[in-house]
């Protein structure tokens, strides 16, 4: 049996948003406008501010006063601890596979690959997230 997953209404746009955060739909430095984005997914303003305070609590949105919500621009320092972090992470899964599942490994070893390139050439989009 598997358990039900409890969420509000909060958490699913919050959910929503982040997701849209990670795989770039809404870029660093993009405003997060509450009456057009509350309206497309259907939410009360109340909602959604609650929303963004749960990504500014994760560190994805921030708020500055009179200037609204916006998407955090990450610095260098930033996205190099990122990549390098995830290198570590995904290269000890390839080798934990190795030998088992060769075709997952070998999915794991492209990703670290691509990774690699992706901080050689100091670009954050070449990296998906799925």
């Amino acid at each position: 049996d598997t358990p039900l997953v409890r969420t509000t209404t909060a958490g699913q746009a919050a959910d929503r948003l982040r997701l849209k955060i990670l795989n770039g739909e809404l870029r660093p430095g993009t405003p997060l406008r509450e009456i057009p984005i509350s309206h497309s997914l259907g939410i009360s303003r109340n909602t959604f501010r609650e929303a963004l305070h749960q990504l500014a609590h994760e560190g994805l949105v921030r708020h500055a006063l009179h200037r609204g919500a916006s998407v955090v621009s990450l610095s260098t320092a930033d996205i190099r601890s990122i990549f390098l972090a995830r290198r570590v992470l995904e290269l000890a899964a390839a080798d934990a596979l190795k030998g088992r599942h060769r075709e997952a490994a070998q999915a794991l070893a492209t990703a670290a690959a691509r990774l690699d390139d992706a901080i050689r050439r100091r670009d954050p989009a070449a990296v998906e997230v799925r």
